[in-house]
This record gives structure tokens, C-alpha cells and sequence, in this order.
């Protein structure tokens, strides 16, 4: 049977998986939006000059490059979401860290956008793939990379490092940017990202500021 801390876990993995889609979700719908209204002005220039073709070329070009950069945005979160899916199964495997961070980035662009917070990667070069549940990592990277979003104030910035020395393998989240005291709602209770740490056994520091995940590898 599974512990209390283990079922507080997966109750609150299931809040984690609900609150990736549903920002996914609002900025697929965004773009979504700005391909409609740009192939309804198409559609409006096709009426404005059907007795008078002269031009049409150029005045349809604006929008059409509107909707293959908006198609190509959406296919791109939308393969960024479909990796995230892969991983949702759970289970310990070789999990690629930059491919992790890279597919939140992605897909919590909103999120960061929102408060006008940048989020940054710096990886080194040729990191070895570490043995993991890849969607409780997620869920730990986002736990501690949320509650650092909401100290920052705006224009402040979210970086992940990662370092690694001998057989460990440190993806650091730092806080760049003025703090400031947050009493918005977090997504998950206090706490957290300590008890998936220890429930799972992996190895977590946090300072108010900045944190640390410790992977062996």
C-alpha cells in the first residue's frame, strides 16, 4: 500500500498534469485566434479586389506570413507537449535533463509571461542522461520553479543551470531580479517539493531564492 505522503504526491501530480494543459491549452488557442483573423483579412482582400487583381500579391503576403509563422508556433508546442505526454506513464529511465527543461520552458512560456518574467537555460555541453521518473522530476522542477516565479518582481529572471561534478549531475533554478513578497495562491501546498524529494529520494536545497535538484548519474 502506498504511504499518506506518496498519495498526497500523486493527488497533487495529478493538479500538475491539469495545470500544463490548461496553459497549453490557452496559448494554443492564441495562436489558433491569429490564424483565423489573418485568413478572415485574406479572405476580405480577396473580396475587396475581385474586380481589380493588381496588387493582390502584396497585400496578401503580410498575413500569409502571419499564418505560417502561427502554424509553425503551434506545431512546435504542440510536439513539445506530445514529449511532455511520453512521460506522463511514470517509471525510472534515462531521462535526457535538457530535453526536460527545454519542453517546460516551452510549454510555461505563458505562465512566466505573465509575470513579465524571462526564463533562460545554461547547459553545459554533452550532459549524460540520468536514471529518473521523468514526470516526477517535471513535477519537482515545476514545484520549485513556480514558487520562485511568484518572489520575483517583474523583469526578473528564471535561469537553469546545470552542473556537474564527478558522478552528480545539479540542475540549479536562479533567481536573477528584485524579490519580493508573494502571498498569490501557488498551484501546490507548502512543502511540496520537500516531500516528493524525500518520497522519492531524490536530493533538493532551497534558500528562499534559489534552489538545487542533486541527480546521480
Amino acid at each position: 500500500m502506498r504511504s499518506d505522503a506518496e498519495n498526497l504526491v500523486r493527488i497533487n501530480q495529478l493538479k500538475f498534469i491539469g495545470k500544463i494543459l490548461s496553459v497549453y491549452a490557452h496559448d494554443l488557442n492564441n495562436q489558433l485566434g491569429i490564424i483565423k483573423e489573418a485568413s478572415g483579412l485574406m479572405q476580405d482582400i480577396v473580396e475587396l479586389n475581385k474586380s481589380k487583381d493588381k496588387g493582390l500579391k502584396e497585400e496578401l503576403a503580410r498575413p500569409m506570413q502571419s499564418i505560417y509563422s502561427r502554424v509553425g508556433d503551434a506545431a512546435f508546442m504542440t510536439s513539445k507537449l506530445s514529449a511532455f505526454g511520453r512521460g506522463i506513464a511514470g517509471g525510472e529511465h534515462s531521462v535526457n535533463i535538457k530535453e526536460i527543461v527545454g519542453e517546460l520552458l516551452v510549454l510555461l512560456k505563458r505562465m512566466a509571461a505573465q509575470r513579465q518574467i524571462e526564463l533562460a537555460a545554461d547547459f553545459q555541453a554533452d550532459i549524460p542522461a540520468v536514471n529518473a521518473d521523468p514526470l516526477m522530476l517535471r513535477f519537482l522542477i515545476f514545484c520549485l520553479m513556480e514558487d520562485q516565479l511568484m518572489r520575483l518582481k517583474a523583469k526578473g529572471r528564471l535561469v537553469f543551470k546545470t552542473v556537474r561534478s564527478g558522478d552528480v549531475l545539479s540542475l540549479m533554478i536562479l533567481s536573477e531580479g528584485e524579490a519580493e513578497r508573494s502571498d498569490k495562491k501557488r498551484t501546490f501546498p507548502d512543502g511540496m517539493a520537500q516531500l516528493i524529494a524525500e518520497t522519492y529520494g531524490l536530493s533538493i536545497a532551497v534558500n528562499g531564492r534559489d534552489s538545487c535538484i542533486n541527480l546521480n548519474l
